[in-house]
């Protein structure tokens, strides 16, 4: 009987250690009675941490726990004007970061940021791999979770990023341009059939030529969409590119068309309130040949009816294989989480746990963005799904609700139909919702590989090619030589 629950108390202390239970763990009991966690974020997430961080002391308050967990937010806000001078403080920021883990410092958790070499990280040791954090845990299980998005975000058969949310890319074409149902024919848009589709008619009908695309803000620039085409010819694994071939210097040549010399082309912006208005998309129609969004409630136009449709059969992006495009650093993931090797790992995942039911249900500060005074996307203003599975469809349906209360207030006209029936109202939600489940569960990947741009765009190499300085053949092959020398540093 002793032996019995000696084992029992055993296993117990176990599950307990796994899951951030821990009641000594060095670091934390510097200060005797109080763990402490830090976290590296930008600041618009102040409030959510700082009630998931009210929830974590709850918890232990409520197990009678003789300690208190105590939070240290080191954020960041963006104070700087020109986007050389944040690029420039975003790389002071990942060179800190890089410098502190091989000392053994820095952070518990860090946030994701666009440029930081994540690969680099997880190779040299310095990221925990959140599998374990999940499968060591007595209160969750990777099922939890949708599975097939923590699968576009590993790396090397490891998750060492975790998203606190995830979404899609929406598309719509031009209602007034001709076969624009070849948007129907399929289930998915890829980019490159998107640019095919661009150049087919603006160089066909003079009449939409003054059209510019009206792709997503993330996507304007070329070398976004170089980056986007690169991940396809990089095995990450073998640390091997294969950039030389055939079908990477065509797509390299259906970017400068699409390019047609600029470094950029005109994105979408988002409408009022973040909602595409009718006044707004007929606005676009005239100038735009497609209409593409993923931020806050604008993605309502690929879900519900329109008395007036300016744009048409709205798709995901995809790639060749039909998986959807996330972006890490993009409008539906609110926020990427890394775990280092220098922290304390069990006790982030459980404030970790804690800070997903943040997002999912936030109240008084946390439903704002930090320096802004409007909600935050978390707050019932977005149309991203959260990685928990038992968060969807709740958070959805709130989004859905963020839209109608525009509609029914009256304040600007957004142009959808048949909402002033409750019965039409509810049908258009189901349908919407059987939409969005469908595509939550299929296969995805990232629209990004992670690669830093200082590897890929070194030099003058795009300009040169924008220009016809030198051929796709030549850009495929420096990027190759970049990218080759970058993957075995």
């Amino acid at each position: 009987m002793k032996q019995s629950a000696l084992v029992v108390f055993v296993v117990i202390l176990i599950m307990l250690v796994g899951c951030g239970e821990n009641l000594d763990n060095g670091k934390n009991y510097e200060v005797a009675g109080i763990r402490t966690l830090t976290v590296r974020a930008h600041n618009k997430h102040a409030g959510v941490l700082q009630q998931a961080a009210d929830a974590v002391n709850e918890s232990w308050r409520v197990r009678g726990y003789e300690y208190t967990f105590n939070l240290e937010i080191e954020g960041h806000d963006w104070t700087l004007h020109t986007h050389e001078q944040e690029r420039e403080a975003r790389e002071a920021r990942h060179s800190r970061l890089s410098i502190e883990l091989m000392a053994g410092q820095g952070p518990d958790i860090f946030f994701f940021e666009e440029d930081l070499n994540l690969r680099g990280l997880a190779r040299s040791g310095f990221l925990v791999d959140i599998y374990t954090l999940i499968d060591n845990c007595h209160y969750s299980n990777r099922e939890d979770f949708f599975t097939n998005v923590l699968n576009a975000f590993e790396i090397n058969d490891g998750l060492y990023m975790f998203p606190v949310s995830f979404g899609f890319y929406h598309i719509g074409i031009n209602a007034s341009l001709p076969y624009s149902d070849r948007f129907a024919q399929e289930s998915t848009i890829t980019l490159s059939q998107m640019m095919d589709i661009y150049l087919d008619i603006s160089d066909n009908y003079f009449e939409f030529s003054h059209l510019v695309p009206g792709v997503a803000q993330c996507l304007s620039s070329f070398d976004n969409l170089a980056e986007a085409g690169i991940g396809g010819f990089v095995d990450f694994e073998t640390r091997t590119a294969n950039l030389v071939v055939p079908e990477f210097v065509s797509f390299l040549n259906l970017l400068q068309n699409f390019f047609d010399g600029n470094d950029h082309v005109q994105g979408s912006l988002w409408g009022i309130n973040g909602m595409a208005t009718d006044d707004f998309l007929r606005d676009i129609s005239n100038e735009h040949f497609f209409e593409m969004h993923s931020m806050q409630l604008a993605p309502a136009s690929a879900f519900l009816e329109r008395s007036t449709p300016y744009f048409v059969n709205y798709r995901p992006l995809a790639d060749d294989n039909g998986r959807l495009l996330i972006n890490a650093h993009g409008d539906n993931v609110w926020a990427a989480l890394s775990v280092t090797t220098v922290g304390d790992s069990a006790l982030a995942w459980e404030f970790i746990r804690h800070l997903l039911n943040a997002y999912y249900e936030p109240v008084g500060a946390a439903m704002f963005s930090g320096i802004f005074s409007n909600l935050a996307p978390w707050a019932g203003m977005s149309f991203a799904t959260p990685i928990k599975r038992s968060h969807f469809p709740g958070a959805t349906l709130r989004t859905f609700e963020s839209v109608f209360d525009i509609v029914d207030a009256g304040y600007h006209e957004v142009g959808l139909a048949h909402l002033e029936c409750e019965y039409e109202r509810n049908l258009q939600i189901e349908n919407a919702l059987r939409q969005i489940a469908e595509l939550n569960d299929m296969p995805m990947v990232m629209l990004s590989p992670m690669i830093p741009t200082r590897v890929y765009a070194q030099g003058t190499n795009f300009e040169n090619f924008a220009v016809g300085a030198i051929t796709a053949e030549d850009l495929a092959q420096r990027i190759q030589n970049s990218i080759s020398i970058w993957l075995i540093e």
